[in-house]
């Protein structure tokens, strides 16, 4: 089941983690003002440790790792990121910011189902 609290966009962005010490790029797969999810890239990542994840040239956040499988990682931000770091990371038309409606990861809208409105 899926338990995201808010809309996540599909992200093409690189960032990077810092965790002791060291600093590693990542892909960004997608990411919400809440979160994301990037590829593991030998983070080697455990569900509950704390990480830094730098989202843009001076731009850090402090994350928990929700959770790490399948070469992938799901980070909780500790506070909410802004607006315009979120639009440049996911690079995306304005509008969908505050859609509703379900997309797929190429940000086609899903089809109605199970009582979820797909626009």
């Amino acid at each position: 089941m899926d338990e995201r609290n808010t809309r996540r966009l599909t992200s093409d962005a690189e960032i990077h983690s810092l965790k002791h010490g060291e600093r590693r790029m990542h892909p960004c797969r997608n990411i919400s003002r809440l979160g994301c999810m990037i590829a593991d890239e030998g983070l080697a990542a455990t569900t509950g440790e704390d990480i830094e994840i730098e989202l843009r040239e001076g731009i850090v956040v402090s994350a928990r790792v929700i959770w790490a499988r399948q070469g992938h990682v799901g980070l909780a931000f500790r506070g909410e990121i802004d607006i315009a770091t979120l639009r440049h990371l996911a690079a995306v038309d304005e509008r969908m910011l505050h859609d509703a409606g379900l997309r797929d990861r190429f940000g086609r809208l899903l089809p109605d189902r199970l009582g979820k409105r797909a626009a």
